[in-house]
């Protein structure tokens, strides 16, 4: 399946819950740039893909941005480019309009799934916060399910 065949998110939650609408979620959590587009935005949104391209490599490379190669930027801004923005665009995380590109319906839901799961991997909870963070996933898996319209 291209990224691009992938099925679009509803955002009334009036999907059929098949897989595919599972998968489509899943595709979009999965990649690492992904994450990293969906953080970017929540944590200064909007911007254009060539913020967006030396922000990643600036990660991706553990280096300021100001020391980067251009093509360090370049391998980036490609991958965005021809791939990864427009499987973001088709689940409704983003909106990019070729001027800019902005937080979508989805991108919510996705963000607060990142956080959930980089906390719970973290190591450095409590056994309180453990089990806390335990009944918060279930509680985020729900609405997750809610939103593609899926029973437990």
């Amino acid at each position: 399946m291209q990224a691009s065949d992938t099925t679009r998110l509803s955002n009334s939650g009036t999907t059929d819950g098949s897989t595919d609408d599972h998968q489509a979620l899943y595709d979009v959590l999965a990649n690492t740039r992904r994450r990293h587009v969906i953080r970017a935005l929540a944590d200064d949104p909007p911007c254009d893909l060539g913020e967006l391209a030396e922000y990643i490599a600036a990660i991706e490379n553990d280096k300021p941005a100001q020391q980067l190669r251009s093509q360090e930027r370049k391998r980036v801004y490609v991958s965005l480019y021809q791939s990864h923005l427009q499987s973001l665009a088709d689940a409704d995380v983003i909106r990019n309009d070729d001027q800019e590109i902005r937080p979508g319906p989805t991108h919510g839901i996705c963000y607060e799934a990142i956080q959930r799961c980089e906390y719970a991997f973290s190591g450095e909870q409590t056994d309180t916060e453990a089990d806390e963070s335990q009944d918060d996933a279930q509680s985020l898996l729900e609405r997750v399910r809610t939103y593609l319209g899926v029973s437990a």
